[in-house]
C-alpha cells in the first residue's frame, strides 16, 4: 500500500502545479497577438504614406541595372497599388485581411523585355504567391505562410 500512495502523491502533486500554472495572475496581460482587433486602416495608412522601394527578393540583394531604377511600389488608401518594376510599370489591386494577411489581385504589366531586370519575374511571382506582411520601422515583409521573406521593401521618401 505504502508503495501506491508515494507515486499517487506524486502525481498528485504534478497536475497541482500544473494546474496552477496554467491561471492567469490577476493583472497580467491576457491577450495574444492573435487576440488584438485587426485595424485595417492603421496598416494601410502606413502604407499608403510611403513609396516602397524592393531591397530584396528570395532573400538576394536587388540592384538597379544601369539607367534603371530600382523597382518600387505604391498603395492607394482604396485598395490600388502601383509602381515599376525596374523594366514595365505595374498596375494592380490589394486587400489587407484580418491577421496580417495581404493579397495582391488583377496585377498588369507591360511587355517590354529588359535584359538588365533579371528580377522582374521574380517580383510578379512574390507579389502572386505572399499571402502575409509584417511592417517594422520602414521595412515592409511580402511572406509566404511561415517561410522566409519573398520580398522586402524599403520606405523610400
Amino acid at each position: 500500500m505504502k508503495n501506491i500512495l508515494v507515486p499517487a502523491a506524486a502525481l498528485s502533486l504534478l497536475l497541482l502545479l500544473f494546474a496552477t500554472s496554467c491561471v492567469g495572475r490577476p493583472g497580467a496581460a491576457t491577450q495574444s497577438p492573435q487576440d488584438t482587433p485587426f485595424d485595417p486602416g492603421a496598416d494601410r495608412s502606413t502604407l499608403v504614406a510611403h513609396t516602397w522601394t524592393f531591397s530584396k527578393m528570395f532573400g538576394q540583394d536587388i540592384a538597379a541595372g544601369e539607367g534603371r531604377e530600382l523597382p518600387y511600389l505604391t498603395f492607394t488608401a482604396d485598395g490600388k497599388v502601383q509602381g515599376h518594376t525596374g523594366c514595365n510599370p505595374l498596375n494592380g489591386t490589394y486587400t489587407l485581411e484580418d491577421g496580417l494577411r495581404i493579397r495582391f489581385a488583377d496585377l498588369a504589366t507591360g511587355l517590354a523585355f529588359c535584359e538588365d531586370v533579371p528580377y522582374e519575374n521574380q517580383l510578379l511571382e512574390a507579389l502572386n504567391t505572399a499571402d502575409n506582411y509584417t511592417l517594422n520601422d520602414g521595412t515592409l515583409s511580402l511572406n509566404k505562410a511561415r517561410m522566409a521573406p519573398l520580398a522586402i521593401l524599403q520606405a523610400a521618401d
